[in-house]
């Protein structure tokens, strides 16, 4: 097993909780903020007040700050933030890895942390997802 399998095991089925950055919970954002640091050393920022509403949730992940250190693409790569959602805007984040044929890394309300596949989220009701990979801290 890899260290990066290794990690997201030992943090499978920790609660989520809105606002929760580890290490016993996490929201979204929190395990994919973890997720980058610890795997990847990259920093996307933390949040001092998580948004409330699904429209607050949608704009926050439109427009925070760390996505000039990103670039959209077709396809998932090894690292990269996956935004996810049910309809046509994305509000839920997560991270893709190559492991075990490939998922998705994320925090959900009711299941915790997790590793899903494409597919298996598709078929849970995720609709749209929007890949994203790194290119450099552009501070």
């Amino acid at each position: 097993m890899t260290l990066d399998a290794e990690f997201i095991v030992a943090n499978l089925g920790k609660p989520w909780v809105k606002g929760a950055a580890g290490p016993d919970a996490f929201d979204c954002w929190g395990w994919a903020e973890v997720l980058q640091r610890k795997l990847f050393n990259r920093e996307i920022g933390t949040i001092a007040k998580p948004p409330e509403t699904t429209r607050e949730i949608i704009e926050f992940v439109k427009s925070h700050p760390a996505r000039k250190n990103w670039r959209q693409i077709e396809a998932p790569v090894h690292g990269g933030l996956v935004e996810l959602a049910h309809n046509s805007r994305p509000f839920h984040i997560g991270v893709f890895l190559d492991i075990d044929g490939g998922g998705i890394s994320h925090a959900t309300a009711g299941v915790g942390v997790t590793f899903d596949t494409i597919l298996a989220l598709r078929a849970s009701g995720w609709r749209r997802f929007v890949f994203h990979e790194w290119i450099g801290d552009r501070g």
